[in-house]
């Protein structure tokens, strides 16, 4: 849902989005929309391909599941965050 209502935001612009929970694809978007635990496995397992060159927005979806969860989520947002969000490019 949150996708799509970026896409309508986007739509008579040249940034383009996508759905990675929905794809599995980034497919050089600008927006990339995936929940936490997609982005964990894609950055996890080297099986699937994320892409994230072109991304300049990264939109976490859900993510207040991790909040409300248990200690096991948000050691899993704190551990991605470290390993991964931390070495993204500055703009």
């Amino acid at each position: 849902q949150i996708a799509e209502v970026y896409e309508k935001i986007t739509k008579f612009t040249d940034i383009t989005v996508c759905n990675y929970t929905a794809t599995g694809k980034a497919n050089d978007a600008h927006i990339v929309v995936t929940t936490l635990g997609m982005l964990k496995n894609a950055l996890n397992n080297r099986t699937k391909v994320l892409d994230l060159s072109a991304m300049r927005v990264l939109v976490i979806d859900e993510v207040d599941f991790f909040f409300t969860g248990s200690d096991d989520n948000s050691r899993t947002l704190y551990d991605l965050h470290n390993k991964y969000f931390t070495k993204l490019p500055k703009f």
